[in-house]
């Protein structure tokens, strides 16, 4: 029996929207923004998109990677302003009328995935994280100076020995192409996939497309095959899209293929200009690797 498609009226209530404009997108822009610049973008995007989640930043040195300093702070100041333990505890006071006090958006901090930085994540009481592993040990190995095997290593001792984190999301970059080895096996795939989603912890795994050239016949046959002949859940799954105008009717395919397997998690970013008392910055996510966006998303739901 096909599966059925929830009626479009009511899309919008399954789909979860992961924000990762101010990870994603800042550090692949040369300026680097102050906390206060920060601060201004991260209230931007929960008053004007209430995403359901929001990558903040990463903890990840800020001398290999300018642009994410002061995430830690952000994360905190984030926290206690829309998600306060008690109403006595808000540092920042909330009017009645201001309609994002309700907003429960769950914020995340990128940790790269080794024991320092994972021990360091644990030590700030990091609540939510997420963290990186690819389908192809080359980028691995490029990006990380670690192997696959090694990473997964880490990732089970961590999550096996630690109940800190509440949420652990997993990023398994180049599906179905590696920007160093090119086209990827899909059995190859499907079997790091389904290692991932068996390891206790995690509570997202994220389909990572780099190339912003992901094959629909391919992630058709992915997602099929982890469903049918694997037998497994699909809503642990989300989707990290890179597209360009050439390639929208597959993003279109691929969201449609995705919702119809009950898979309603996808990163997005954020674009527009964003005015501080310094001038207009231009935060456009379409120049900067392609990400898929609000909009985008909106036009591939109601296609």
């Amino acid at each position: 029996m096909a599966k059925q498609l929830p009626l479009i009226r009511d899309i919008n209530s399954y789909i979860r929207q992961f924000d990762v404009s101010m990870s994603d997108v800042l550090q692949s822009i040369p300026k680097k923004y102050t906390l206060s610049e920060k601060k201004h973008i991260l209230h931007n995007i929960i008053h004007t998109y209430k995403p359901n989640s929001l990558e903040i930043g990463s903890i990840i040195s800020p001398r290999l990677v300018p642009q994410m300093n002061h995430s830690y702070e952000l994360y905190n100041y984030a926290n206690d302003f829309y998600n306060p333990i008690k109403k006595s505890d808000r540092t920042h006071i909330i009017s009645d009328n201001d309609t994002i006090k309700n907003n429960q958006c769950k914020f995340y901090l990128s940790v790269p995935p080794t024991k320092q930085y994972l021990n360091s994540a644990k030590t700030l009481n990091i609540k939510n994280i997420s963290l990186m592993t690819s389908i192809s040990d080359v980028y691995q190995q490029n990006y990380f100076k670690q192997s696959i095997q090694k990473t997964k290593e880490i990732i089970k001792d961590t999550l096996k020995t630690s109940n800190t984190f509440d949420n652990v999301k997993l990023y398994v970059s180049c599906i179905t192409n590696c920007p160093i080895k090119g086209k990827q096996d899909n059995e190859h795939i499907i079997n790091e996939l389904y290692d991932y989603l068996h390891i206790d912890g995690i509570t997202e795994v994220c389909l990572t497309d780099n190339c912003s050239n992901i094959n629909y016949s391919d992630f058709k046959h992915i997602i099929d095959y982890l469903g049918i002949e694997m037998n497994y859940k699909l809503d642990k799954l989300s989707l990290h899209l890179h597209c360009n105008n050439e390639k929208y009717y597959t993003t279109d395919k691929i969201i449609e293929y995705a919702i119809h397997n009950k898979i309603y998690k996808f990163d997005v970013s954020s674009f527009e200009y964003m005015k501080f008392n310094n001038g207009i910055i231009n935060i456009d996510a379409k120049s900067f690797n392609n990400n898929l966006t609000y909009d985008r998303l909106g036009i591939s739901l109601s296609n």
